[in-house]
């Protein structure tokens, strides 16, 4: 899915210089494309991974997709915080990751909460 954006990406600004209007005029290629990256980004919503660019609402660890090259994509646990500087003045929202706790911030793709916590451990049934 990710080389069908990164193309319609590239067909976008491809078409941006080709036109003084911007954003395309109704039935125009670069409408169609618009159209395509908008539903793209609907679709990865309703899959339930939020792209990277929205931030989460509340500072924590989160499931992300860490962009390793150019197709490879792998997904562990991230963490959304709040960095401050010295003085304690905040930095602003940033993503970084639980296994080096590297400013991870261009690497992540997409995001989405942790799932809650629903096992329950089974009885053990006894045998007489």
């Amino acid at each position: 899915m990710s080389r069908v954006k990164e193309r319609l990406k590239q067909y976008k600004l491809d078409l941006e210089k080709q036109t003084q209007y911007k954003q395309g005029l109704p039935g125009s290629a670069l409408d169609i494309v618009n159209t395509l990256l908008a539903d793209l980004e609907e679709d990865e919503k309703k899959n339930g991974w939020i792209p990277a660019k929205e931030k989460p609402s509340e500072y924590g660890r989160y499931l992300v997709t860490f962009k390793q090259s150019k197709e490879v994509y792998i997904a562990e646990y991230g963490i959304c915080q709040m960095p401050v500087t010295v003085l304690g003045q905040p930095l602003g929202c940033g993503w970084y990751s639980s296994t080096g706790y590297y400013y991870a911030e261009d690497s992540i793709v997409a995001w989405k909460p942790l799932p809650e916590h629903s096992y329950k451990e089974d009885k053990k049934h006894e045998t007489d």
